[in-house]
């Protein structure tokens, strides 16, 4: 499982009136009222947290490396793929088990809001080990010509470049038609 802490460190703001606390500046008292509502979380493995409170509601969205806490459930980090503000709360997609889920996490008030979907945007635009073409290993063709060689290693590139294009569309993050076009064209370079 992918670990976001890089990315909450840089990213998640801390600002007391709004409610939101980052390591190393999580007040202990704090971070107890964040935790109360899941006793699953242990207070070492918090990164972050945001604290919202109303007169007739309270709670927290808790991050640790991997995974989000709010008050509708758990999610993988690594699988949040939209994340949208609608006014104090954000909408969520999640991809669980190639089955996208929507849930609405609460925010104190909209500007709030805005901070926490900056967050959880660049949880979701973070590459991802299986984004990250794998290198092709550079083969000896010492016996061919200059020509040659250039078209083996521009073959090697396409069909590294589709192989990845297939595994984005089994993970559900291009569609069929996409896959299909870009396969395509990358092909017909050869």
């Amino acid at each position: 499982m992918k670990e976001f802490t890089d990315i909450l460190l840089r990213k998640f703001p801390y600002d007391e009136k709004l409610g939101f606390y980052v390591k190393p500046n999580m007040p202990a008292s704090k971070l107890s009222r964040a935790l109360a509502s899941n006793s699953k979380i242990q207070a070492a493995e918090v990164i972050a947290f945001h604290l919202y409170g109303g007169i007739f509601s309270s709670g927290a969205v808790v991050f640790t490396p991997t995974l989000c806490y709010f008050e509708g459930g758990v999610i993988r980090l690594e699988d949040l793929k939209v994340a949208k503000k609608m006014e104090n709360f954000i909408q969520i997609e999640v991809n669980q088990g190639g089955r996208y889920t929507s849930n609405k996490i609460k925010c104190l008030n909209t500007e709030a809001a805005a901070l926490l979907e900056n967050v959880l945007n660049a949880i979701i635009d973070a590459p991802r080990l299986d984004d990250i073409p794998i290198l092709v290993e550079k083969k000896d063709y010492s016996q061919y010509s200059k020509e040659a060689i250039n078209w083996l290693e521009l073959r090697d590139e396409i069909m590294a470049t589709i192989d990845m294009l297939h595994q984005r569309f089994m993970d559900g993050k291009i569609s069929l038609i996409e896959y299909e076009e870009k396969k395509t064209e990358l092909l017909s370079r050869l």
